[in-house]
């Protein structure tokens, strides 16, 4: 599988499982796929987001990823609007 190099890392063990489950069920369950796509997304952007502000404060996914902060960070409106599909895609 594509993200079998994260398992070499412990503490990535919920990144592996949201990643796995969304390769694992991409062709025969694309609405499970999506939500654990989703949930990986969701893991990296929280965890980008700290490193860069220290904390989430309670924000939402949405509030951080449109976060003047965070955009700047990432600085590719292809990848940003790439997190906007993901997010819409698994709800």
């Amino acid at each position: 599988m594509n993200f079998d190099y994260i398992k070499a890392f412990p503490d990535m063990k919920k990144l592996f499982e949201y990643c796995s489950e969304a390769e694992e069920f991409a062709l025969y369950k694309p609405n499970i796929s999506a939500t654990s796509a989703r949930k990986a997304m969701e893991y990296i952007v929280k965890m980008i987001y700290s490193s860069i502000v220290g904390d989430d404060y309670g924000f939402t996914v949405f509030e951080m990823i449109t976060d003047i902060r965070f955009t700047d960070y990432v600085n590719d409106p292809t990848l940003i609007n790439t997190i906007h599909y993901i997010r819409k895609m698994g709800n």
